[in-house]
């Protein structure tokens, strides 16, 4: 449990035995790989990256359309929510928040086919290689290219 060791004006010689570093580093990654944000890379190597920030976004993302939290009781070792949504992914009203796709029904279908792109967005987001996940600048695009096309067919359809 030692918090702070300081060493230096000291003659020393020497390495740090390995088991001390080990312990500590996997005690940390593993409590941080338990919260659901964390990039694979970053919860079991320690390896930190903008791809991690990627991945972690993806999830909020997966989370916001979803009403989940990767750390509800329904997932576990087993099932994640990024799982749930992959294993679901055909059938987007049973993954999506209920309270997305009420009201505007001559919208649903466009609420449900932009959702959808969303949620697969988001998964290319938390893929679980890092150089296999979208940059934050094509997400940011794909993001306004979503909204526009939405905006657009929304109008079209108030003015019919």
């Amino acid at each position: 449990m030692l918090k702070k060791l300081y060493l230096s004006g000291n003659s020393f010689t020497g390495s740090i035995p390995k088991e001390i570093d080990e312990g500590q580093s996997k005690t940390h990654t593993n409590t941080l790989a338990t919260l659901g944000y964390i990039a694979p890379e970053y919860g079991f190597k320690g390896t930190i990256s903008i791809k991690g920030d990627v991945y972690s976004y993806g999830i909020l993302m997966l989370e916001m359309f979803t009403r989940k939290k990767p750390t509800d009781d329904m997932f576990s070792a087993r099932l994640s929510l990024k799982s749930w949504v992959i294993d679901l992914m055909p059938q987007v009203t049973e993954i999506v928040d209920s309270n997305l796709l009420q009201k505007k029904e001559q919208l649903f279908d466009d609420i449900i086919t932009y959702t959808s792109t969303i949620l697969e967005l988001g998964l290319n987001c938390c893929a679980d290689l890092p150089e296999a996940r979208i940059s934050m600048t094509d997400v940011v695009a794909s993001l306004n290219k979503i909204k526009m096309a939405f905006m657009h067919n929304a109008m079209y359809k108030a003015t019919k």
